[in-house]
């Protein structure tokens, strides 16, 4: 308790670079460290912020959902993502709250709610695919780097969607997410090797190469098809 105390005495008196040293050091103190360091989520200084979500991370207590929430929305991205990962590590106590957020009306807090819930994982994934059709482009990013980083079968279907998507980030985390997915992803993404939008079909090719090994049967037999195809034609159709 005397550690805590004199810790709290630097983060009241001391200088910035002081308060990130305290808020460091709470957060190695662990959960009797939890309230000074909820108290620190309100600094008027945003690396104190972002050090003190950092530590309630590594505690993972319960008690510091409804402030990390709350710091979604600052005014800090490096401060705002330092929650989402802090909301991330905490689980399964952090998915409520979390899921609220995601019909918020400010589109970079659905987007940092999403990336919350990819670092939870499976119990996120059918409000992740909703926001795979969200309007703003930043949050179908979001939803789709955080169902790469789950790699659920589920999200097939919504994510070869995704690759037609007008915006190029959307396409490349779309075609990560599948790559992660593997095998279930492989024949849907082979017949979208002859969609008519070369942006689709480089992205499924991008998801092939992902996915690495167990793709390679398919793709040789597709091979096999379109070279013997080719070669009968030449032979009916002699140029």
């Amino acid at each position: 308790m005397k550690q805590i105390n004199r810790l709290l005495d630097i983060i009241k008196n001391g200088r910035p670079e002081d308060k990130l040293y305290a808020a460091d050091a709470l957060g190695e103190i662990g959960e009797p460290a939890v309230e000074p360091l909820i108290a620190l989520l309100a600094d008027e200084y945003s690396k104190v912020r972002s050090y003190a979500a950092y530590a309630l991370g590594e505690i993972k207590d319960a008690r510091a959902v409804e402030p990390l929430i709350a710091l979604l929305s600052d005014e800090y991205s490096s401060v705002r993502t330092s929650a989402a990962r802090a909301l991330g590590k905490i689980g399964e106590p952090a998915i409520k709250p979390l899921l609220a957020l995601l019909s918020d009306k400010d589109s970079e807090v659905r987007s940092y709610a999403a990336y919350a819930l990819g670092k939870i994982g499976e119990p996120a994934i059918e409000p992740l695919l909703a926001l795979l059709f969200d309007e703003y482009s930043s949050v179908r990013t979001s939803a789709a780097r955080a169902l790469d980083k789950i790699g659920d079968a589920r999200a097939v279907e919504p994510l070869l969607t995704s690759l037609s998507d007008k915006n190029p980030s959307i396409r490349r985390s779309a075609a990560d997410a599948l790559g992660k997915i593997g095998e279930p992803a492989i024949e849907p993404l082979i017949d979208l090797l002859f969609d008519e939008y070369s942006r689709v079909r480089y992205s499924a090719a991008y998801a092939l190469g992902k996915i690495g090994e167990p793709a390679i049967e398919s793709l040789l037999a597709l091979l096999f098809a379109v070279s013997y195809t080719h070669l009968t034609l030449t032979t009916i159709y002699p140029v």
